[in-house]
């Protein structure tokens, strides 16, 4: 009987060894970065419910006014005189206003720590980073050949990303960039910082082609949401 306790006492310190190790596995699956699988959830859905908040607006200006030329990513009043910027090319006169201005009603965009790669967590610039240019999505043109209006969310945790693709495409496969910032056809772009404030506009020449909503390219994990195809 003895023999059979002590038995009994090993099976049970095995199958506790081995839930141990289970959830040891379980966790390690979740990455370095200390963002756990729920938290990355729940920042990648306020990620997409933000970027959903930003096209609601723009849709309903160009219903309410359609004498608009562009909605800019920044806090800019109405300018009946300003500048539109379509890839590399600025068109003046213009009238626009900036999504977040007084008129738009919007709050600044969202920002939190716990989308970010702690790696990057110091820096206070470019978070939201919006484009005017030609994107391309595994190989096809968004809308035609002309710039397209997107955002792209950069520094992002591995988990955020992750949780971008899946909650989009029901695959957490993180993409590529393969035609990055810096070749290609025309763009432009302006940023929100992490306190609130813009940049300004800088034109060069770009091209930007993705296969996922969220892909890595140069060590750096980047989401991009188009507002606007054209």
């Amino acid at each position: 009987m003895k023999q059979n306790g002590n038995a009994l006492f090993l099976i049970l310190i095995a199958v506790a060894l081995f839930a141990a190790l289970s959830y040891a596995v379980t966790n390690s699956g979740r990455g370095g970065s200390g963002i756990d699988k729920e938290t990355a959830e729940i920042e990648a859905a306020q990620i997409i419910q933000e970027v959903g908040r930003f096209r609601n607006a723009i849709m309903r200006l160009e219903i309410i006014d359609s004498s608009y030329g562009q909605v800019l990513f920044n806090d800019s009043a109405t300018n009946d005189s300003g500048t539109c910027y379509d890839g590399n090319t600025s068109i003046t006169p213009c009238k626009t206003i900036g999504l977040f201005s007084d008129e738009m009603e919007q709050s600044t965009p969202y920002f939190s720590e716990k989308f970010r790669d702690p790696a990057y967590t110091s820096e206070t610039s470019q978070v939201w980073n919006w484009f005017s240019n030609q994107l391309i999505v595994n190989g096809v043109d968004v809308g035609t050949t002309a710039s397209d209006e997107f955002l792209m969310l950069g520094r992002l945790n591995k988990e955020v990303c992750e949780a971008i693709n899946k909650g989009l495409e029901g695959d957490s496969t993180i993409g590529t960039i393969s035609n990055p910032i810096g070749a290609g056809n025309g763009f432009t772009y302006s940023s929100s910082n992490k306190d609130g404030t813009f940049t300004g506009f800088t034109q060069s020449t770009s091209a930007t082609e993705i296969t996922k909503p969220c892909n890595l390219e140069g060590g750096k994990y980047w989401a991009v949401f188009v507002l606007k195809e054209n």
